[in-house]
């Protein structure tokens, strides 16, 4: 299926029409019985939503995710764990210029990488000791509504089940190395 920027809008809009997921491509007279599953539906949806105010609107909307990405969530992050803030002006600097325009189209996967962001931001505060016993059920609360998000957002959501995954085999070989 075409997954540009103005197919997830009608997609999206086509969703909010009729308050449901279509079940076949409405748009392919060749292929309009064939079975249609719609893994990325919420970001489609909020697409449509941010084009409610026009392309103004989903300019915004990318603009606000990547600064979100990169400002807030990495180099916030750079600054907490003690990193010089213009290193990290420089590294967040050079990750834009590098992976534009790439990272720079609306497409699904710009909401993976904030999720991966944010997920591995609760991890690596519980690898670190940074969230305490009392907060544990609020990091699983959390890592489960990015879960629940993520993948019905795009379809690598995966990527972050991996992530816990290798976090939680490094745990065991930390607690089988001290015993």
């Amino acid at each position: 299926k075409e997954s540009d920027t103005f197919w997830l809008i009608e997609v999206g809009s086509n969703i909010l029409h009729h308050f449901a997921l279509p079940t076949s491509d409405p748009y392919s007279f060749a292929s309009l019985r064939t079975p249609w599953i719609l893994y990325q539906w919420l970001s489609e949806v909020v697409l449509a939503l941010a084009n409610t105010f026009g392309l103004t609107g989903v300019s915004i909307l990318g603009e606000a995710t990547l600064a979100l990405l990169l400002c807030v969530l990495i180099f916030r992050r750079m600054i907490k764990v003690g990193a010089n803030s213009i290193v990290a002006f420089i590294v967040i600097a050079i990750v834009t210029h590098a992976t534009y325009p790439d990272i720079a189209s609306l497409r699904p996967q710009l909401f993976s990488f904030v999720f991966l962001c944010i997920l591995q931001t609760l991890v690596e505060d519980v690898w670190c000791g940074i969230a305490v016993r009392p907060q544990l059920k609020r990091v699983l609360a959390k890592t489960f509504v990015i879960g629940v998000l993520w993948a019905n957002c795009h379809v690598s959501f995966p990527l972050g089940l991996l992530m816990l995954g290798l976090y939680l085999c490094a745990a065991a070989v930390r607690v089988v190395a001290h015993k």
